[in-house]
């Protein structure tokens, strides 16, 4: 196995991660909404993250495996986690209006159907030249520096949040539903 392409897949999943608001700043809002104990918001986060890249592994696999419609497939993707995003958003909103409800289902369905997509490049790479075993590890780098990263900011976030920005619960629900929406439309809009 390529250790070049080993390394690139834990570096890019660290830094897609980071970069991608909607991976940590939905979980610190529910946590905050929901008053998660801290072990409840590490364990729900790695939950969720092993989530996200459970479905862009499967969408590695597919995308391997009908490779001629790989394309056709992943915008099609694109566009169905971009309506997910923009509803789970207003459902988080609407609850946040009317002053009820739980949080955390939208932000988990949100990471589900919007696997990483990062991992398609990668993944496709490693399978191309080294076959599915290979895939497999190359793809639970990525997926472990994900989840990684989406621990330490969530954690960062979390507590960092509530030590300098003392706000209701009310407050922690619109981040999460702001987050969504605007990455919904920032897809949309890609």
């Amino acid at each position: 196995m390529s250790t070049e392409l080993l390394l690139a897949a834990l570096s890019v999943g660290v830094v897609h991660t980071l970069a991608g608001p909607d991976h940590y700043l939905p979980l610190i809002g529910v946590a905050r909404a929901e008053n998660w104990s801290p072990a409840r918001m590490l364990r729900r986060t790695a939950a969720f993250g092993a989530l996200h890249c459970l479905s862009g592994y499967l969408t590695v696999v597919l995308a391997a495996t009908v490779l001629a419609a790989a394309g056709t497939l992943d915008a099609l993707r694109d566009r169905v986690a971009a309506l997910v995003l923009l509803g789970a958003g207003l459902a988080l909103a609407l609850g946040l209006w009317r002053g009820r409800g739980r949080y955390a289902w939208p932000a988990a369905l949100a990471l589900a159907i919007g696997p990483c997509e990062w991992m398609l490049p990668t993944g496709l790479a490693t399978w191309s030249s080294g076959g599915a075993f290979e895939c497999a590890l190359v793809c639970a780098a990525f997926g472990a520096a994900t989840v990684a990263t989406m621990l330490a900011a969530v954690a960062a976030g979390a507590f960092g949040l509530a030590r300098f920005v003392p706000c209701d619960a009310r407050w922690a629900r619109a981040l999460p539903a702001a987050c969504l929406l605007v990455s919904g439309l920032w897809i949309v809009g890609a």
